[in-house]
């Protein structure tokens, strides 16, 4: 009798510790209660309480002030929806980090929603990043690092605009369809394994363009990274500048003087050098 006595009671304290354990998981929704735009401002959260790894968070009461993700921020959340009605379901981000572990970003979740994100600097992990789903998505790129298990523009019967005008978008999968488009001018994409064949499909199809459909859009598998597809924009009136020849010191020259006179050949379509 004592040990069935002593078992149920074990079996209580482990009951009530698995409800404690799970009773900080919920939804945050950004509300600007705070007096700054930053992401890691508590009052600025529902419940007073940034988001973290237990936590969903939501962008969706169409606020003027938007939610700012600056240098040094580490954000956290299990995943990112922006459902709301309006334009001003926005999420800016300038630097730090994003991480919703394998969970979505989904810009636009609803039907008659908006959401957008604007990428400066900073770097974004998360699993499906959906530029749109039954609702609008917008996304532009001017910076950073997105690593993201799959590229969805949009991923149901939404609407997606993504503008990769800078940085590096990783993903394991591109899927898009007629109510997407991509446009690329300084960034890159790169999808793993021979997305060659769809990726060009998308270009004839006139969903992935360059520099607003007057550039051209280069793919190329296996060649720029390896085992992977890499996509790229080029810019009317020509391909990249040739490479500059007879440069002394060469290129990675090493054991040269602490002063030293250096040259080099101009490339042609070249206005400026990084030396």
């Amino acid at each position: 009798m004592y040990m069935y006595k002593k078992l149920i009671c074990l079996a209580a304290v482990v009951l009530l510790l698995g409800m404690a354990g799970g009773a900080s998981a919920s939804i945050r929704t950004w509300d600007a209660g705070g007096s700054t735009t930053d992401w890691d401002t508590a009052t600025n959260w529902s419940a007073d309480d940034v988001p973290d790894s237990d936590d969903g968070a939501r962008i969706n009461d169409n606020l003027a002030t938007k939610p700012l993700i600056a240098s040094g921020v580490t954000a956290v959340c299990t995943s990112l929806y922006f459902n709301g009605s309006g334009s001003n379901n926005v999420l800016n981000m300038t630097g730090g980090t994003l991480n919703t572990y394998s969970g979505q970003i989904r810009l636009g979740s609803l039907s008659g929603h908006y959401g957008e994100i604007n990428l400066s600097g900073g770097t974004i992990t998360c699993g499906e990043f959906r530029v749109g789903k039954d609702g609008t998505g917008q996304f532009d790129m001017t910076g950073g690092t997105v690593n993201a298990t799959a590229l969805k523009i949009p991923s149901s019967g939404g609407s997606g605009t993504m503008s990769l005008d800078g940085g590096t978008f990783n993903a394991t999968s591109l899927y898009m369809q007629s109510t997407g488009s991509l446009d690329i001018e300084a960034g890159t994409l790169i999808i793993d394994g021979d997305e060659e064949s769809s990726v060009n499909g998308y270009v004839t199809s006139g969903w992935i363009t360059a520099y607003g459909g007057s550039g051209t859009v280069n793919v190329d598998y296996n060649v720029t990274n390896a085992g992977k597809t890499t996509v790229t924009g080029t810019a009317p009136g020509g391909g990249a500048p040739d490479q500059v020849t007879g440069a002394s010191p060469a290129d990675a020259a090493t054991n040269q003087a602490i002063t030293v006179d250096i040259s080099w050949s101009a490339a042609t379509g070249a206005d400026d050098y990084d030396v």
